[in-house]
């Protein structure tokens, strides 16, 4: 069933119950060591609950939460996702973090504006599905999610690495204990109810996080007990937001935008939500979700609890709990990567493509056998393996940039069909294969493929395309 907020209240009065007592216990002498292990377990009962309370038996509640997944709930998701996205962004946009702030906020836009209410009104599972009932191509539909397979699974690895190496950073623990913790939390989060129990726990992150910052700023500031209040606030007061004249409005800028829309796109978690307006509401919330937890001190971004007890003055317990905010948002995220590479590799390659005809117990069954191979892997891998991995991730953000949207607005045109979609499709290709031999600088591939696909696409509508 999906998550509701009844059960948002009770997990996070669980949760608020277990701090309090922390804060008891800490001002009677509790070892310092105790109270972190403590409220690291808060987080710990968050996903294994969440899990627990949205176990799915069908396929609609497995990937889509059976549409009543309330837009915040979905927002808290998107929120996760776009944090998540933090690391990888950094080292592709020069200018730093208030363009990374900037370009996630207004993807997320672009997608609640474009895409989502197009994916919505097919009334499919997935992005692919939407691909396969809009042009009526199964073989289509196949290759593109074969694609988005190995894109989901080549940020799920970025993903894994920043989870285990923001895990450690903040709770001090040995490597191997962070590596098997994470990857343990992550697989518990969503392999019971997929999509719908990832997100019931990212809500209870997000909602503690916000919680948390709220109440602390507000005793804080009525108390006037130290300084650490007042320096949050002043976070959100001259957080991303004014740091406007720092964001260059470049083509790294647009690329990046372009990019992440078209990830969120083929991720196409919105699907949760039922209704137009409210899957137009839902990036909105997420936008003001990613201000609200960023402005509540998440700044610097990885630290322990130590350090943010040091630097703001805060009890152990906010401190641990302030710490471990950006780590478990990490491990939602990674969890939420490693449903959507799954749901490629099982849904929208293997059974559209081979078996489009069994049951749904068999869909479900391998779903979660590849959901569990693809942990199987990560903690396989040597972490390393991002280093590897990063000479494929040019080409990954120029197919993210160059499909999904460019399809998402081709299928708003009423003569547009498969050909024109294959179109679509080639023209990438063509872009890709001029930058693979160097006709095209590197710096202008992904609009240069965008460009193309979108050009090939409605050419092609507007010359092979029925009549209206």
């Amino acid at each position: 069933m999906p998550i509701n907020s009844s059960q948002v209240v009770l997990g996070l009065i669980f949760g608020l119950v277990l701090v309090i007592a922390s804060l008891i216990a800490e001002r009677f002498g509790m070892p310092a060591e105790t109270i972190r292990m403590l409220m690291l377990g808060v987080f710990g009962v968050f996903f294994a609950g969440g899990s627990l309370l949205s176990r799915a038996s069908s396929l609609g509640a497995y990937f889509v939460g059976e549409r009543r997944i309330l837009p915040w709930a979905v927002a808290g998701a998107l929120t996760i996702v776009a944090f998540a996205l933090i690391p990888g962004l950094a080292d592709l946009v020069p200018s730093g973090r208030p363009t990374i702030f900037f370009v996630l906020c207004l993807a997320l836009l672009l997608y609640g504006i474009f895409a989502a209410p197009v994916l919505a009104r097919d009334n499919g599972l997935t992005f692919f599905d939407m691909i396969q009932t809009r042009f009526g191509s199964r073989t289509l539909a196949g290759a593109m999610a074969a694609i988005a397979a190995l894109i989901f699974l080549l940020i799920t690895m970025r993903f894994y690495n920043f989870a285990v190496s923001s895990v450690a950073k903040s709770t001090g623990l040995p490597l191997t204990v962070v590596i098997y913790g994470t990857i343990t939390l992550a697989f518990l989060a969503g392999i019971w109810g997929g999509i719908s129990s990832l997100v019931a726990c990212t809500v209870l992150v997000v909602s503690l996080a916000l919680t948390l910052g709220g109440t602390s700023l507000a005793v804080g500031v009525l108390k006037s007990e130290s300084a650490w209040p007042v320096q949050s606030i002043i976070q959100i007061l001259d957080g991303p937001a004014l740091h406007l004249q720092e964001v260059q409005l470049d083509l790294a800028f647009l690329t990046m935008t372009l990019t992440v829309t078209g990830f969120f796109t083929f991720l196409n978690i919105d699907a949760t939500s039922a209704g137009e307006a409210r899957i137009r509401r839902a990036p909105v919330l997420a936008v003001l979700l990613f201000f609200a937890i960023a402005g509540f001190g998440v700044f610097p971004w990885l630290a322990n609890a130590g350090e943010t007890q040091n630097r703001t003055g805060m009890p152990m317990t906010l401190a641990t709990l302030h710490a471990a905010i950006i780590p478990a948002l990490a491990i939602a995220g990674f969890g939420i990567m490693a449903h959507a590479s799954a749901t490629a590799l099982a849904q929208d390659l293997f059974f559209r493509l081979a078996a489009p005809r069994v049951t749904s117990s068999a869909r479900l069954a391998l779903q979660r056998l590849i959901y569990l191979g693809v942990f199987a892997m990560s903690a396989w891998s040597d972490l390393s393996i991002t280093s590897e991995v990063r000479t494929f991730e040019p080409a990954a953000y120029f197919l993210v940039c160059a499909i999904p949207l460019p399809v998402i607005l081709l299928s708003r045109y009423t003569r547009a069909d498969w050909k024109a979609a294959f179109c679509a499709f080639a023209g990438a290709g063509m872009a890709g294969a001029a930058v693979y031999f160097q006709y095209i600088p590197m710096v202008i591939a992904p609009v240069t493929g965008f460009v193309a696909a979108l050009s090939a696409g409605f050419i092609s509508a507007r010359l092979l395309g029925p009549a209206t």
